[in-house]
């Protein structure tokens, strides 16, 4: 009688903790949800890697950001309204332009939003004229002018793959163009693309 009256209140603390945990959960992700971030990434997921180096130098800044690690399984609306909800009221949208992100219809209601906001921070992960002459098709068109145009964004350097100083000085450079843009200030992470000029 003792041992069964043991487990059952075995059972029941379980239980409290569990039910402690759930509420303690749900209470972060409702902080998370209804908490104000200064900036919010639109990229493809291989970039996320960079993403995360750019965050931590973001968040030694203090600039709150939102990526897709941050989406919530728990949450019961889908990744894309998650992402629109933060959107709407973040400070900016940096949106890592690279050769696949026309393909990404997602990604390119992203731009066209951030666009439309004017919120918009671009990093090119790759040449403008790369992206500028990718397939057409009926979500890319937005992405594909503001390559062709020369957008504003700052580029990523060449050997920045090989040479470890070179990408932790892009990341320094790429934090304080976002930082300055969310402070209000003109966005000074890079020179203007233009079609004749390499803006590295």
């Amino acid at each position: 009688m003792q041992v069964e009256s043991r487990r059952a209140l075995a059972v029941m603390d379980v239980g409290v903790c569990l039910c402690e945990r759930f509420r303690f959960e749900r209470s972060v992700l409702f902080l998370r949800t209804m908490a104000r971030f200064d900036v919010i990434f639109s990229a493809r997921t291989a970039q996320i890697p960079f993403i995360k180096h750019l965050v931590y130098f973001l968040n030694a800044m203090s600039i709150t950001c939102f990526f897709q690690e941050d989406i919530s399984p728990v949450d019961n609306k889908s990744w894309q309204t998650q992402w629109f909800n933060v959107a709407e009221d973040c400070v900016k949208i940096v949106c890592l332009l690279c050769k696949d992100y026309p393909k990404s219809e997602p990604c390119c209601d992203e731009f066209a939003t951030a666009r439309k906001k004017k919120k918009h921070l671009v990093i090119w992960m790759d040449e403008p004229s790369v992206i500028e002459t990718h397939d057409k098709n009926d979500w890319n068109g937005e992405v594909r002018m503001y390559a062709t145009n020369g957008g504003q964004g700052i580029m990523r350097p060449a050997d920045v793959e090989t040479n470890v100083e070179v990408y932790k000085a892009f990341l320094r450079t790429a934090a304080e163009g976002i930082y300055k843009g969310v402070k209000g200030s003109a966005w000074t992470g890079g020179a203007i693309v233009s079609r004749t000029t390499n803006a590295r």
